[in-house]
């Protein structure tokens, strides 16, 4: 004769069924909070570096080269040509970083013209090219011969 199986009770099957709805559906919700939260962080980020960068304008308006002996002192002048205070902080002459120039923090309020010398600056080359940059901006280039 043959034993007739049983399985489980309906009601059984029911809460554990439920049980484990409950329990992926609470898995699937922390996972995806935690991931959206912080995708959210990265894109709030981006949005906010772009808007900065929009604001953010410098630009050389003028270089006098001066012989000095070895080389040249170069007084660069910068205009903030953009909306918020921004700090020079790197100069580039030729597209290297000169081994002196002062200030070497220089802080421009929007619209005000300020100045940097690289001083002493060595080259046998007969042109410079000169930038500037700040956390957020980049100057343009301006090109300058020796007189």
């Amino acid at each position: 004769m043959r034993r007739k199986k049983l399985g489980i009770s309906e009601v059984t099957a029911t809460v554990l069924l439920a049980a484990v709805t409950i329990s992926v559906s609470v898995g699937v919700y922390l996972w995806a909070s935690g991931y959206l939260s912080s995708l959210t962080s990265a894109v709030t980020g981006v949005i906010e570096r772009g808007e900065r960068e929009v604001v953010a304008r410098i630009q050389v308006v003028h270089v006098d080269i001066s012989p000095v002996t070895g080389g040249y002192n170069l007084t660069i002048y910068v205009l903030n040509t953009g909306k918020t205070v921004e700090t020079i902080d790197v100069v580039y002459v030729n597209n290297t970083v000169p081994d002196t120039y002062t200030p070497t923090k220089l802080r421009l309020a929007p619209g005000q013209l300020g100045k940097v010398v690289a001083i002493k600056y060595v080259t046998t080359a007969r042109a410079f090219l000169v930038k500037v940059a700040s956390r957020y901006a980049v100057s343009n280039e301006y090109l300058v011969k020796v007189p």
